[in-house]
Formats: C-alpha cells, sequence, structure tokens
C-alpha cells in the first residue's frame, strides 16, 4: 500500500484540524459556562416573582432592587473567592493522598537490580511526596515474613500479618521481582530456599491474600516481557501472572503499571 503523502497534504490537514480544534474548544467552553451559569440566569428571571417573599413590603420597586443587591453581592464574591482560595492553593499546595507499599526481590539474579530499584522509587518519592512509602523485602517469594533492609536478618523480620493488619486496603501495592523461581517455592508448604526458615503456607497462598487486601497492586518484572514465556522460571512467571498484573520494569511498562494502580474501581 502506498503511504506516500502529497507535497501539501500534511500542512492542509494540520490546519483543519486545528480548526476543527479551535472550534470544539469554543463550543466545549460555552456549554461549560452555560451550565455554570445556569443558577444566576434562573435567580435572574424568577426574582419577579420571589423578591416579595424575601423582602415583604409595600414597595415592589424596593423589593426588587433588595433581590438584586443579594445577586450582585454572590456574583461579587465569585472572583473574590476564586482569589483568596487560589492563593491559599499556592502557599499550601495540594497534598499527595498516594500511599505507597514496595515489596523487592532481593538476592541472587536481582542483586544487579536491587540498587536501581531503590534509588527510583526514593526519586519518585521525593519528587511526588507520598503521603507515606513503605518499603520491604522478600526473596524469589513472599512469605510469613518481610524484611526491612536486604540483609534480610531475623533481626530485621517483620510479620507479614502484620503489615497486612497495620496498613488498609487503600496502599499502592507494588512488588518488584523476575518471579523466576523453582515451582515449589509457589506451591510447597516449607518451599522456600531461605536457610534456616520455613513457610506454613505455600507462597502462592501469600501472593493471593497480598492480592486480595489491596485494592490496587501490580508486578514489575525485570525480565524483558518478550522473554516471559520461555525463560527460565516462565512456569512460575505464568502463575504470578495469574495473581497479580504484571508489567516489565522499563519506562513504558511503568507508565503503563502507573495507570493500573490509579484506576477506580
Amino acid at each position: 500500500m502506498d503511504t506516500t503523502i502529497a507535497p501539501g497534504q500534511g500542512s492542509h490537514d494540520l490546519e483543519f484540524k486545528d480548526t476543527r480544534g479551535r472550534i470544539l474548544a469554543v463550543f466545549k467552553g460555552s456549554v461549560g459556562n452555560l451550565v455554570e451559569y445556569y443558577d444566576w440566569y434562573v435567580y435572574s428571571a424568577f426574582s419577579l416573582y420571589f423578591s416579595k417573599y424575601f423582602f415583604p413590603g409595600d414597595d415592589p420597586t424596593v423589593q426588587l432592587l433588595n433581590t438584586s443587591a443579594i445577586f450582585a453581592l454572590g456574583f461579587f464574591m465569585r472572583p473574590i473567592g476564586g482569589w483568596l482560595f487560589g492563593v491559599y492553593a499556592d502557599r499550601k499546595g495540594r497534598k499527595n493522598a498516594v500511599k505507597v507499599l514496595l515489596l523487592m526481590d532481593v538476592g541472587g539474579s536481582m542483586h544487579p537490580y536491587i540498587r536501581l530499584c531503590s534509588q527510583l522509587f526514593s526519586a519518585v518519592n521525593r519528587s511526588s511526596h507520598f503521603k507515606d512509602l513503605r518499603t520491604y523485602y522478600f526473596h524469589n517469594c513472599v512469605y510469613d515474613w518481610l524484611y526491612t533492609s536486604t540483609r534480610m536478618t531475623s533481626s530485621e523480620a517483620i510479620s507479614t500479618r502484620r503489615v497486612l493488619q497495620e496498613l488498609p486496603s487503600d496502599y499502592k501495592l507494588i512488588v518488584v521481582g523476575d518471579a523466576a523461581m523453582a515451582p515449589s517455592e509457589l506451591s510447597a508448604r516449607d518451599g522456600i530456599i531461605w536457610w534456616g526458615y520455613g513457610n506454613e503456607e505455600p507462597g502462592i497462598e501469600w501472593l493471593r491474600r497480598l492480592r486480595r487486601h489491596f485494592d490496587h497492586s501490580v508486578w514489575l518484572n525485570t525480565i524483558p516481557e518478550s522473554d516471559w514465556d520461555h525463560a527460565y522460571g516462565s512456569v512460575t512467571i505464568r502463575r504470578v501472572r495469574e495473581v497479580f498484573p504484571m508489567f516489565e520494569l522499563t519506562v513504558d511498562g511503568l507508565t503503563a503499571a502507573t495507570r493500573k494502580l490509579m484506576v477506580r474501581y
């Protein structure tokens, strides 16, 4: 198929789209103003009829002037109110109400990505000022315990149940990991491979519990999406994808994950 654009055709299309966009903007603005001033139109139209009830008296002219004065006062207060609230908003700013729970896989194949991910989300937190950002670590899969540092020592452990009890469902859950592990780590009791630890419930049950608890959650995978079906761990990647919406840890993947997290149910 020939997709060559004839000389001058592109500029003509741009001018047409620009004109059409302007007309549409004027139309939308007019409709918005019509809706915004509808109450004023109604007040003005019916003031002749209800002025005598608002301001009882013998002089209908005085009644109508008093009713019009109320109209003028309300109309005059609109720009003043806009200015006052504008100044307040400029000084106080809008508070970011987003609360995030970040769970990061550490060790093994995830080791090269830990520092990068930590810097990434720390930078995001500094720039957007989350209302709260909680970060915990795990190895391969979430089990009974999470950890407050990448060393994952017993002194830095916190019960996963405690985290679920303390954090309400409006936290945005972001899990970062390659989801590549032995199938038993997902499906078996004591499938955890972290020496000295065991798990009473299979890892997949903990993942499902997390998914049910938080209204919005995503999984960011460091493995390219094109490799998910044939890379090492493809079986467990597929099972994790059945629980969490999964996105590649790239700019496009982060953009899609953010949209998913901000969707209102």
